[in-house]
């Protein structure tokens, strides 16, 4: 995937490193999705390995649509920015990993999947870094 990025309202570029998705219960071969599965999924919700070791935010808000039921994707975006509050200009950009739990995309791109999840994300939980 070529490097693709959003803007959000304030201003701030955000990169977008890597984007993945997968169906939430696309293991499940037979039944209907119960509590255990659902606690069974959310423990092993993680992101592509091949990102690396990076800080995490699973956004745990709205993750269902049923009493037991996830919603039908679980997504993870890679992102990169300019430093965070770095007054003494030592960092060379900032990043952050977010894993949540969406509906169908429905012919959105992946920057609008993305720019939604971000709209009341704090920013903050970016993490410095020097290449």
């Amino acid at each position: 995937m070529r490097n693709l990025s959003v803007q959000l309202r304030n201003g701030r570029k955000i990169t977008i490193e890597g984007f993945n998705m997968i169906p939430t219960y696309s293991g499940l071969i037979s039944g209907e999705p119960d509590e255990e599965l659902n606690h069974t999924i959310l423990k092993k919700t993680s992101y592509p390995s091949a990102w690396g070791e990076r800080k995490v935010v699973y956004k745990q808000a709205n993750i269902k649509i049923s009493d037991t039921e996830l919603k039908p994707f679980i997504y993870s975006a890679w992102l990169t920015s300019k430093p965070i509050n770095d007054k003494k200009n030592q960092f060379d950009g900032s990043s952050i990993i977010m894993v949540w739990y969406g509906n169908e995309p429905k012919n959105k791109s992946i920057q609008e999947i993305i720019l939604v999840e971000l709209e009341n994300f704090d920013l903050r939980h970016f993490e410095n870094y020097n290449i």
